[in-house]
């Protein structure tokens, strides 16, 4: 009997890790001036499955739902330092179609919008914007010229191909503050999973 004992646990463990709830299977964050120095436009979008897990938003057709980026330093005298949070909204959310055929509908609600086909895998893309001051009147001290804005939510898919399944999603970008007149600086996209 004693000898079933670590392969019970082993069996339990791997099931207790099968049955996280994956959802994200990717993120993208760009950003752009905006007409106001210092102040830029943020976009957040994240590619959920649409086959379980845990849901973005509130399963409703046109629920308002939000999601935090933190805003932190990084450069060297500043890496250790918190500059606050964005909270960005969502504007849209769509599915993303397949390759086989426009007419062949996925497995996506779309947030209870749309009606679900039976192709799988399904992938909804929720796409959020926030504006953010990362100019003189911010705050942040002008020795910090790199300022990070990133996102973290539970639970990646285990579609996910660049990483370990079933781990946290982490995504962030980096704005030099410094070097550039942020009115001139263009979208800048940034797809990093770590």
């Amino acid at each position: 009997m004693k000898k079933w004992i670590p392969l019970l646990v082993l069996l339990l463990v791997c099931f207790v890790n099968r049955s996280s709830a994956g959802h994200v299977a990717g993120a993208e964050v760009t950003y752009k001036a905006t007409a106001t120095p210092g102040i830029i436009e943020v976009h957040l979008v994240v590619y959920r499955t649409c086959d379980g897990g845990i849901t973005l938003c509130a399963n409703s057709c046109a629920a308002a739902c939000t999601q935090t980026m933190m805003i932190d330093g990084a450069d060297p005298s500043c890496t250790s330092s918190n500059f606050g949070s964005l909270v960005v909204s969502l504007v849209n959310v769509r599915d993303i179609k397949n390759n086989q055929s426009e007419t062949v509908k996925n497995t996506c609600t779309n947030m209870n919008c749309a009606t679900p086909g039976t192709f799988t895998p399904g992938i909804e893309r929720y796409e959020f914007v926030g504006v953010a001051n990362i100019g003189t009147s911010s705050g942040i001290p002008a020795s910090c010229c790199n300022v990070r804005f990133s996102w973290t939510h539970s639970s990646r898919s285990m579609e996910i191909v660049t990483g370990s399944a079933y781990q946290n999603i982490y995504i962030d970008a980096i704005v030099n503050r410094c070097q550039y007149n942020l009115q001139s600086i263009p979208a800048l996209h940034i797809l990093m999973i770590r």
